[in-house]
């Protein structure tokens, strides 16, 4: 049983990106080593658990600097946060629920990707006497909630569409 907060601020300079640029002399996109990105943010996790159930909060509040993109960085999201909760009932077998928020990005062609909320749930049970071998078992977006990436530069859409609803299921270690 217990709580815990934690809490960071960071910055980064990051020199020698990797960037896909138009070579001058006949126009073909080449990959060279020329991007620089600033990033400076908080971060910060509050944790409680009791006994079977637990709970935990986590966000970030960052802003990323591209040089290279006048501005904001592509697909770079300012706001990102994740709220879980976990349940261990009797036999073993325990649950989580997660909700996670991924903030709007910039997108290549200058626009935005919009924000999304995702909801997660996952069962779980490890075989009786073995403290590495288990079964997972999960639905990743459980509302099924339309949600993009944004795209490469080089690709003709501005906006990728990312999985809808997905179920798994996993045994072993």
């Amino acid at each position: 049983p217990g709580f815990r907060v934690q809490a960071s601020a960071f910055h980064y300079d990051i020199l020698g990106l990797v960037q896909l640029v138009n070579r001058a002399d006949d126009g073909r996109l080449q990959y060279e080593n020329l991007g620089a990105t600033r990033a400076r943010g908080l971060e910060a996790e509050v944790q409680w658990k009791r006994s079977s159930f637990g709970l935990r909060a986590s966000g970030n509040v960052q802003e990323v600097e591209d040089d290279g993109a006048a501005g904001l960085a592509v697909n770079a999201p300012k706001w990102l946060a994740k709220l879980a909760a976990t349940k261990s009932f009797k036999a073993d077998l325990s649950a989580g629920l997660d909700v996670e928020y991924v903030g709007a990005r910039k997108t290549p062609k200058d626009t935005s990707a919009p924000g999304y909320w995702l909801t997660n749930l996952t069962l779980s049970r490890p075989v009786t006497g073995s403290h590495r071998w288990g079964f997972v078992a999960g639905v990743r977006n459980l509302f099924d909630q339309a949600y993009f990436d944004p795209a490469d530069q080089e690709a003709r859409a501005d906006l990728f569409p990312l999985p809808g609803r997905a179920l798994s299921r996993r045994a072993g270690g």
